[in-house]
């Protein structure tokens, strides 16, 4: 685990604001590595303590015919506000088990959905103490081949509404979307299939005023062709009212869908132009605008799979963006209410895999984002991370120009981070550029100026510990934090 010195910024770079702005980045292995790898695929959520999070953790070495799920469990993941690790719980270490997409609390209690993939695929709720051990677990399944759950919200009335997908013995290489309704004691209500003949799925719903549902995913059944996003309304009983397409001919698909403050919907997803996308609809379905984003320089990928509506009516989203010459980022970005960009992050823990899946706003005004990293101390397996940023999206004090800067981006990348022989400092739309590294003391043990658009720096005879990278570009000067190891 990686902390931020948080009272050396809060000294140091702030100045005096009415609430203090909280930093912190931690980085969580369930203890297994080398073999096992973490992430954080299910929603961060509040608690009386702070924050909790439910991680997967999979031993992918099963020999076959398990070898493709492994071994999988779910892992808990307690703080406080401050990012520093209250408790912590792993459960399920069996043959392809446990893989957590949702999680919840409630009156003390840790609530996860899972995938829960042995014996051929369940539905699976697990219900854990306010001190992490297991109070209640809960099977639920279909006439189906195969099952596995994407995601579970909760109902106006206490309950759960789950999105499972499968495939039938009629039709083993097509998976559609199952949907089922639990009360509060984890009962099942009713279970109904959706779709048509070819592959299609749910990734999130929401409850609606008039106790419905709206499930967004993707089809292949429906729409213009390949993949197209896909939008259905529900009754309270799992009766289809309506059902929407949106796409153009390539592949796009939804992945979560929030109520924004006038009453109408927004869902996030991607697609195959590299492209992450925003829709905002009417309660019927009717498109009002749709956007596209991608990360300022970026020649790969983008996907915007969250997103969460702010009190003033503005959006955020989270995602991942990647270069073709590095692995995916962990990408944040901020529009509008009319899904006009305001300003776009990318964060890189070193220039393998990362990326977030979800964001919760803090009391702060800030945001924390859940998702994984390729972790170098765990031999490049990937680790649960978490990342509190500010409102600009800053994972310390002052690291933009600002919220006026041109193009809204990150002004400059830094990558490995842990590292420990080189450090790779990329910049942005800068004629010339000095590059000052300083121990937390504040002595200078690196000074360069260049005007290439990226240099190597060689850390290899750095002592062990934590460095401020200031990059200066004209009249701005811009703070990251580095790891050397």
């Amino acid at each position: 685990m990686y902390k931020a010195l948080i009272l050396y910024f809060a000294v140091t770079f702030c100045s005096v604001t009415l609430q203090a702005q909280i930093y912190f980045e931690d980085v969580f292995d369930s203890g297994e590595s080398p073999n096992w790898t973490d992430g954080i695929w299910s929603n961060v959520v509040k608690t009386d303590e702070g924050y909790f999070a439910s991680a997967f953790s999979i031993n992918y070495s099963g020999s076959a015919p398990d070898s493709f799920y492994g071994k999988s469990a779910i892992y808990g993941i307690v703080m406080n506000e401050e990012g520093e690790k209250i408790k912590e719980f792993k459960y399920g270490d069996s043959i392809g088990e446990y893989s957590p997409l949702s999680a919840f609390y409630q009156s003390g209690r840790y609530i996860v959905f899972s995938r829960y993939v042995a014996d051929r695929g369940k539905i699976n709720a697990v219900v854990f103490s306010s001190t992490g051990e297991l109070e209640d677990e809960y099977f639920f399944e279909d006439t189906i081949y195969s099952l596995a759950t994407n995601y579970a919200t909760k109902t106006l009335d206490g309950g759960y509404l789950v999105c499972a997908y499968g495939t039938s013995n009629s039709q083993p290489d097509n998976a559609n979307p199952i949907v089922f309704r639990l009360d509060s004691m984890f009962n099942k209500v009713w279970s109904k299939r959706f779709g048509g003949q070819y592959n299609d799925d749910f990734q999130s719903a929401i409850a609606t005023p008039d106790k419905g549902f709206l499930l967004l995913g993707w089809t292949r059944s429906f729409g213009a062709g390949q993949r197209d996003f896909y939008l259905v309304k529900i009754d309270s009983l799992g009766n289809q009212e309506w059902q929407k397409t949106y796409g153009s001919g390539i592949d796009e698909g939804g992945w979560g869908i929030i109520q924004l403050g006038d009453g109408n919907y927004c869902f996030s997803g991607g697609d195959s132009n590299s492209k992450g996308r925003l829709f905002k609809v009417t309660p019927d379905g009717t498109e009002v605008w749709s956007k596209s984003y991608q990360y300022s320089g970026a020649s790969g990928g983008n996907s915007v799979f969250w997103s969460k509506t702010l009190t003033d009516g503005s959006i955020v989203g989270v995602g991942l963006t990647n270069n073709n010459d590095e692995g995916d980022a962990g990408y944040l970005q901020k529009t509008d209410s009319e899904g006009n960009l305001l300003w776009q992050q990318k964060y890189n823990y070193n220039e393998n895999t990362d990326l977030f899946y979800n964001l919760l706003p803090t009391a702060d005004g800030g945001f924390l984002l859940g998702g994984f990293c390729s972790n170098p101390l765990s031999q490049y397996t990937s680790d649960a991370w978490l990342l509190k940023v500010d409102s600009l999206g800053c994972p310390y004090p002052n690291c933009t120009v600002g919220i006026e800067e041109e193009n809204k981006t990150v002004a400059f990348n830094l990558w490995p981070n842990p590292a420990t022989e080189v450090i790779n400092v990329e910049v942005f739309n800068a004629k010339e550029t000095t590059v000052n590294i300083k121990d937390v003391l504040g002595k200078e043990v690196y000074h360069s100026v260049f005007t290439e658009a990226k240099i190597v720096v060689d850390v290899s005879h750095f002592k062990k510990g934590m460095y401020l990278v200031e990059v200066g570009m004209g009249n701005t000067s811009i703070i990251k934090k580095l790891i050397v190891q």
